[in-house]
């Protein structure tokens, strides 16, 4: 498969998100099955917050930093007067990890020291804030399940007191297989809207998505997903 055929078929199949509708205080979830489909991803929430004059945090793995770079700069972005500006703000996942973890859980109050203030402070002049985040990411893939959704509950603990959007993300395969079933309900189940992965049409990945919108406790993100030879679909 060439380059041009590779993008045209990711476009058919990646369901197509208006990044400019997210709430003050939206959390939301985006399982994804490759680097480069999360970095559109990460790159089209970041890059429509900078055309709102809104705030970023992104806390990622230097991979994902990098590419993001790469994505904003393509969109006329430029990163290092973003950051020298204080209006974009890029962290480590691990190093950041590090600084609130105690014996293998998130500590409530040293959250509130590393990552609340660093929100607050963001958002201290009344500009909108979106942040990314993946440290819950690699405490799955640590097989630190239960870190991970105890971090989700900080952040929306957080979220109680300061008005940001907040975008998670997970790896697809991380959940396959019936007796992550459990897991990937209590992963959704702390976000309030849920975004399937790329390859949404595949069978297999269509259940995983049907199942996180069903847990999800308050009403899903509108998204819009073109399946191939289909007219566009849009959830309720």
């Amino acid at each position: 498969m060439n380059m041009e055929t590779f993008e045209a078929v990711r476009e058919n199949l990646a369901p197509q998100i208006d990044w400019s509708h997210m709430g003050c205080r939206d959390h939301f979830v985006q399982f994804y099955e490759s680097d480069s489909f999360l970095a559109d991803s990460i790159s089209g929430f970041i890059g429509t917050g900078f055309r709102l004059n809104e705030v970023a945090i992104v806390i990622a793995t230097p991979e994902h930093r990098s590419a993001l770079d790469a994505r904003l700069q393509e969109q006329g972005f430029e990163p290092a007067a973003l950051r020298a500006s204080s209006q974009y703000i890029t962290l480590d996942a691990a190093e950041t990890l590090a600084t609130f973890m105690v014996r293998g859980m998130p500590d409530r109050d040293l959250f509130d020291l590393s990552v609340g203030c660093l929100v607050r402070k963001a958002t201290r002049d009344g500009r909108k804030l979106r942040a990314f985040g993946e440290m819950v990411a690699l405490l799955w893939k640590d097989g630190n399940q239960a870190a991970a959704i105890r971090l989700e509950e900080l952040w929306n603990e957080l979220a109680r007191t300061s008005q940001f959007s907040l975008f998670c993300a997970y790896p697809l395969d991380a959940f396959h297989g019936e007796q992550n079933g459990i897991s990937l309900m209590e992963v959704c189940s702390q976000h309030s809207h849920v975004i399937p992965a790329e390859s949404y049409a595949n069978q297999k990945n269509q259940r995983i998505a049907c199942e996180a919108l069903r847990c999800c406790s308050r009403r899903p993100l509108r998204w819009r997903l073109k399946l191939p030879n289909e007219s566009a679909l849009n959830p309720p």
